[in-house]
């Protein structure tokens, strides 16, 4: 997530899950731009998402997620809006991955 075309990201995140049938296993979750080095999520480490997962539920489990998070303040926003946008950015990853597992 950047603030403008061409700005340094302020978080970024990337997931990889195992597609098995509708479902995803074996999620992991890696933040960065916000700490000083990538963070690999234990909290994400091997969920499995149900294709019947709630908007409120990945909500939930995005904001769980960015928990294992300690961003640095810096000139790009304060530890606690890159944690929000790590969980938006979270969200839409999860939503889209579920997406794809559902419709193949």
């Amino acid at each position: 997530m950047s603030r403008r075309h061409g700005d340094f990201a302020t978080v970024g995140i990337a997931a990889r899950a195992r597609r098995s049938g509708r479902n995803l296993a074996d999620l992991d979750i890696v933040i960065f731009g916000s700490e000083p080095t990538p963070l690999l999520c234990p909290s994400a480490a091997g969920l499995t998402l149900g294709a019947d997962i709630s908007d409120e539920a990945l909500s939930d489990m995005a904001r769980a997620i960015t928990k294992d998070m300690n961003p640095i303040a810096s000139h790009q926003g304060r530890g606690d809006t890159k944690r929000r946008q790590a969980g938006v950015l979270l969200k839409r990853a999860l939503n889209y991955m579920m997406m794809r597992a559902k419709h193949g």
